[in-house]
């Protein structure tokens, strides 16, 4: 994951799904991160996530239209609050401007949607599922893939989408060539305190807590302006966590 080949075994990956269902997982004793063992080649992964993941048949489906109270609309409004605190647009410099968003993992672009309701004027989405498609391209830019965008960005987001990142250290690069001078990253994980009890794994295939998350960030070059968890109790049987 960090390049470190120091590295234990943890368990056996929890999966039915047949890409998933031989690997195991193991934990780095350099970053502390824990991650999918083989890693899925990424042609292979970028396949299952183009044609099966948001498939009608799979549990990860999409919400078509969000409800004012639908989670991913929710969601979206609360990752808006939280990159505004740093955003100012009230400076008249264009250059201290931020004025370009780039979401990875856009899904149908309810974040981006939000975004521009925030001011946002130019908007890119990065997105390989083939049911998103024709929702996204009515409104943004779209790529296929990360490695077709060449303009820079002032912000670069990716929720619930490092974690099924099979070469971490590549994606990070590319996103820093892909900043602007002022350019802000924002990126959403789980916070994984109970992996090691956890009744299924797919289709994530690196595995973080902060201080693993912090850590992997900070060796790539990036400042960390801020970071913590959310979200309430999570339940594990008669245990509860906060």
């Amino acid at each position: 994951l960090c390049e470190s080949d120091n590295t234990r075994y943890m368990r056996g990956y929890k999966s039915n799904i047949q890409i998933f269902s031989k690997l195991s997982i193991r934990k780095c004793s350099e970053c502390q991160a824990h991650f999918a063992n083989p890693m899925p080649l990424p042609d292979i992964l970028n396949s299952y996530y183009k044609e099966i993941y948001r498939s009608e048949i799979s549990a990860w489906q999409l919400q078509t239209k969000p409800s004012p109270w639908g989670s991913v609309l929710a969601r979206s409004r609360s990752q808006i609050n939280f990159v505004s605190k740093y955003i100012d647009n009230t400076d008249d410099r264009i250059d201290q401007r931020v004025d370009s968003w780039l979401d990875i993992g856009a899904g149908y672009g309810f974040l981006l949607d939000e975004g521009r309701k925030a001011g946002i004027k130019v908007f890119g989405a990065v997105e390989p599922d083939i049911k998103s498609y024709d929702r996204l391209k009515k409104h943004f830019k779209v790529y296929n893939s990360i490695g077709m965008v060449t303009d820079k960005w002032d912000i670069i987001s990716f929720s619930h989408v490092f974690e099924h990142i099979s070469e971490p250290v590549k994606f990070l690069t590319h996103v820093k060539e892909l900043l602007s001078n002022r350019g802000l990253v924002f990126c959403e994980v789980p916070n994984e305190i109970l992996l090691e009890i956890a009744k299924e794994d797919t289709p994530h295939v690196l595995f973080f807590q902060m201080d693993s998350l912090r850590y992997f960030f900070e060796k790539m070059g990036f400042e960390i302006i801020n970071i913590q968890s959310c979200g309430g109790i999570v339940k594990q049987g008669k245990n509860a966590v906060k």
